[in-house]
C-alpha cells in the first residue's frame, strides 16, 4: 500500500467483506472511522477543527488501527 487511494480500496474492501459476513454494523463502523481518519488528515494542513475533536479522531484512528492490527498482525511487538 502506498498510495492513500490504495489505503482506500484496503479499507472499502474490509468493509465489503464484514458487510458480506453479514456485519453490517461492523463495516459501518470501519467506513466511519476511517473517514474520521481521513478528516484529520486534511485538518493538518486546514487547522479547522477543535483540539477536542482532533482527539476524539485520534482516539477512533488509534482504535482502528488496534483492530486491525489484531486481525492482520496479531504477533506485531508492543
Amino acid at each position: 500500500i502506498h498510495t492513500h487511494r490504495s489505503i482506500l480500496l484496503v479499507i472499502n474492501e474490509l468493509a465489503e467483506l464484514a458487510r458480506a459476513a453479514g456485519d453490517a454494523e461492523t463495516a459501518a463502523w470501519i467506513n466511519n472511522a476511517f473517514g474520521r481518519s481521513r478528516t484529520l488528515h486534511a485538518n493538518f494542513y486546514e487547522n479547522e477543527e477543535t483540539a477536542s475533536q482532533v482527539a476524539d479522531g485520534v482516539q477512533l484512528a488509534e482504535e482502528l488501527m488496534q483492530r486491525l492490527y489484531a486481525l492482520f498482525w496479531p504477533e506485531r511487538p508492543a
